[in-house]
């Protein structure tokens, strides 16, 4: 059964109004893949400030939520609150809540109920710390957490579930895809024993742990891998090459330029990491560069194509090729439809 790829970025204790204006312009430029669920988990002072200007094809999650609607909880907000100021998604039970906050199985599983019943969208993540893993313990722990959230909730439909290794979260270690997919395939085959097999087959589990453009789209081959919760990578403009790992098309890019629709054939040289084509709204695209190019002597098989999709350009002027460090500019061409 189909899953749809789903990507949150997890901003933690970062960012000011600025700060979010840049992310908010690479979210914008883009492109990011249309079959790909994008949310991001902002701190509770600049959501609405976020959610003002994040594009469309972004949504927008909480950080945090209490177990109740309201009451005398200094410092709490509560699902009822993220509702009022049109926040569909909270993240919740990660790590740092609970290994720094202390949040326990029961408290998280407590919280991840009332957010469901009040209306919202739910990211639970569960995993194991470092010496749990080493111990052998790593099921133990994650069937726990499970377990616990399980047991107080009443449908995962709107549950996304982020398995995250602590010992690979902002330590520059990673598992490796065969790690992560191999608590993924036993996740799912304990949903598969305990709640029952349509859940075990439409819940979304995804991987978070020191994510980056360098190892997203290994991971995100594995089958049970459904997508990624980033860290301090979905802050920065390779986020958006995290978005697009599952990213393998083979349609050429329609452009409209000026109101008239024409087809541009773009061919990336494997050796490039992404194309820029850009306009003087500095919107790039995520695509292949042109047949007729010089890069035709780079590139000799047309097999880097970009997706089909429309976008409107006042002045469409050069392509950027960034290869590592090194950035070449080339005239365009645009062959008409």
């Amino acid at each position: 059964m189909s899953r749809k790829f789903f990507v949150g970025g997890n901003w933690k204790m970062n960012g000011t109004k600025s700060e979010i204006d840049g992310i908010v312009a690479f979210l914008k430029s883009g492109p990011l893949d249309a079959n790909v669920e994008v949310v991001v988990g902002v701190p509770s002072i600049y959501l609405t400030y976020a959610k003002s200007i994040l594009p469309n094809n972004v949504s927008i999650a909480g950080q945090n939520t209490y177990k109740v609607a309201k009451g005398a909880f200094t410092g709490e907000i509560s699902p009822a609150m993220l509702l009022d100021n049109g926040i569909p998604w909270v993240i919740l039970g990660h790590s740092e809540r609970r290994n720094v906050f202390g949040e326990t199985d029961e408290l998280v599983a407590e919280k991840v109920a009332h957010a469901l019943e009040a209306g919202l969208k739910v990211i639970a993540c569960i995993g194991e710390k470092l010496e749990e893993r080493e111990a052998g313990k790593t099921e133990e722990v994650v069937f726990r957490q499970t377990k616990a959230i399980a047991d107080k909730i009443k449908s995962w439909d709107n549950v996304v579930v982020a398995y995250e290794p602590v010992w690979a979260i902002g330590t520059g270690k990673t598992a490796t895809p065969q790690q992560a997919q191999e608590v993924h395939e036993k996740l799912r085959d304990w949903f598969s024993k305990n709640i029952n097999q349509t859940v075990a087959e439409t819940v979304r589990i995804i991987y978070g742990g020191s994510v980056t453009a360098g190892n997203a789209k290994d991971l995100a081959k594995e089958k049970d891998i459904d997508g990624f919760l980033v860290g301090g990578a979905s802050l920065k403009p390779d986020f958006v090459q995290i978005v697009n790992a599952k990213h393998s098309s083979t349609n050429p890019l329609i452009i409209t330029v000026s109101g008239i629709e024409l087809l541009a054939t773009l061919l990336i040289p494997p050796s490039f990491a992404f194309a820029q084509a850009m306009s003087d709204k500095h919107l790039n695209v995520l695509g292949s560069q042109i047949a007729k190019s010089e890069l035709c002597c780079n590139s000799p098989n047309p097999k880097y194509l970009a997706d089909p999709r429309t976008i409107k350009l006042d002045r469409f002027k050069t392509i950027i090729l960034m290869q590592q460090n090194q950035i070449k500019s080339m005239p365009y061409s645009i062959d008409e439809k």
